[in-house]
């Protein structure tokens, strides 16, 4: 299988060469076949010129830039364009692979699974030290990981990624979501704010589609750290508030709890619709105001119950489960009301 590795920048010069680096070594490593496609969004911390003088005559880096100011997340379907590969994923440009991740990642998908998922591991930005080895793997089956993924308790000492760079997905989960990702981020203010402008949600809107393709085939989520998630002031978890990326993250499972097939692929849909209502309307009463086309709490909850209405309008086919489900959203929202 050919790998894409595709690596979106603004303003990252030193990381996003390092980025590029570990993807190269990862590729002889495991004598794989693959392409690095390197999108810079007209940085000017001398990034671009940096990438230039490095992998200029490498030919299996492709290097390009695209317009300032278009917002990640267009950034993103900008550098997929042109990816050849049959296995593709994200690198963030301020993150790394490990050396062995396509000997962890890339069976995985040869042998049939939706997406290989492996560890990444929060470390400062500034390390590079070997990971530590783990060979211990623990194994669900699609349809349980897409619950977990939409809200379900995570297993006991496993924070499952969202990030892409521990992950590595088949070209046709990854075109699904190619097609899918800008209607669902922009389908309304609230989505194209936090979706498609700050970029809080696409990633993980990308695993539930792979994921939601296969919902009986076995996957194995691996232990072995392959990749790092460097912490440092600007990254979108340290300098983003817990509403924000609550809320980001939040319509992303709504989003695909809203479509009645991806419905279809959980264990107990009423259940996760309860569960996310009474999520949604917790956020609507914590609301707080991010600006632009959200210049008020009472424009953030009347679009947050326009998400709650679609999704409960969703699940109708689902009977009981879900009209019990719903009502335990209202109860939760009454004594949340109570304790304010």
């Amino acid at each position: 299988m050919k790998t894409s590795f595709l690596i979106p920048t603004l303003n990252r010069n030193g990381l996003v060469q390092r980025a590029v680096r570990s993807c190269l070594v990862a590729l002889d490593h495991a004598r794989a076949d693959g392409e690095v496609i390197v999108l810079d969004s007209q940085s000017d911390d001398g990034s671009w010129e940096g990438l230039q003088q490095e992998f200029g005559e490498e030919p299996r880096v492709v290097l390009r830039q695209n317009r300032r100011g278009l917002g990640p997340t267009k950034s993103w379907l900008d550098c997929a364009e042109g990816l050849t590969g049959d296995a593709v994923t994200f690198v963030w440009s301020d993150d790394y692979i490990a050396l062995d991740f396509l000997l962890h990642l890339l069976p995985v998908l040869e042998r049939g699974a939706p997406v290989a998922i492996g560890h990444g591991e929060v470390r400062p930005a500034e390390t590079d030290a070997p990971f530590t080895p783990n060979s211990e793997q623990l194994a669900f089956t699609a349809r349980d990981l897409l619950a977990l993924y939409l809200g379900g308790s995570q297993p006991a000492g496993v924070t499952l990624p969202v990030s892409p760079t521990a992950a590595l997905f088949p070209r046709a989960a990854f075109d699904l979501w190619l097609a899918e990702v800008e209607d669902t981020s922009r389908a309304d203010p609230l989505r194209e704010h936090f979706m498609w402008k700050r970029a809080i949600g696409p990633d993980l809107l990308l695993f539930t589609i792979a994921l939601a393709r296969a919902p009986g085939v076995q996957v194995p989520v691996l232990r072995q750290p392959v990749a790092q998630f460097s912490a440092h002031e600007d990254s979108i978890t340290i300098s983003t508030s817990s509403w924000n990326l609550t809320m980001g993250y939040w319509l992303s499972r709504a989003a695909v709890l809203a479509d009645q097939a991806r419905l279809e692929a959980l264990p107990r849909p009423g259940r996760t619709i309860g569960e996310t209502v009474a999520q949604g309307q917790w956020l609507g009463l914590r609301a707080e105001t991010p600006g632009g086309a959200l210049d008020s709490k009472a424009t953030v909850r009347r679009l947050l119950r326009a998400e709650i209405a679609r999704l409960r309008a969703a699940a109708k086919g689902h009977g009981g489960s879900v009209a019990v489900a719903s009502g335990m959203a209202d109860a939760v929202l009454t004594r949340l009301r109570r304790k304010l």
